[in-house]
């Protein structure tokens, strides 16, 4: 199954070292702990999310690391999150790994699927990608383990800098 990625909009300006306006709300929250910006981020992405996932989708974010919690993702999916995939290892930030390593680092973060979701359709919701490789990772899991359909949706894409 090939797993389809929406991202909501870029991180960073075209050709320049500039953080677009989602890039800067996106830093705000994650790298500053803005409570504020997280706030807004998780309603526009929510509505994001409802612009291009069947109505019917069950939302699984993608688990954070262990070290690295995060409840932004949360926040967004609301009542049609189900948790149903875990991730059990520490691995690198992807951001920080060779596009030919992400792979293996990905399938390193240990992620098993940990409730039924045969039939369903799943969108799989990450923050920031950069080739989205943990969110196809985890989308195979899941269409291996029976979901009817899979669909990624992210708030921002990323570029190596």
């Amino acid at each position: 199954m090939t797993i389809e990625i929406h991202a909501m909009g870029d991180y960073w300006e075209p050709g320049l070292d500039e953080r677009t306006e989602l890039g800067e709300v996106v830093h705000r929250a994650k790298d500053l702990g803005d409570p504020v910006a997280a706030r807004e981020l998780a309603e526009r992405f929510a509505h994001f999310v409802d612009t291009v996932a069947p109505i019917d989708a069950t939302i699984v974010p993608i688990p954070a690391s262990p070290d690295r919690p995060t409840v932004l993702l949360e926040m967004v999916a609301g009542d049609r999150m189900q948790r149903v995939v875990e991730r059990r290892n520490v691995t690198a930030r992807l951001r920080d790994v060779e596009p030919a390593d992400r792979a293996a680092v990905a399938q390193a973060g240990g992620y098993v699927i940990t409730a039924e979701c045969a039939g369903m359709n799943v969108v799989v919701l990450d923050d920031v990608v950069l080739t989205g490789t943990t969110v196809r990772h985890v989308g195979e899991l899941l269409a291996g383990a029976g979901a009817a359909s899979v669909v990624g949706v992210v708030l921002a894409r990323t570029r190596r800098r």
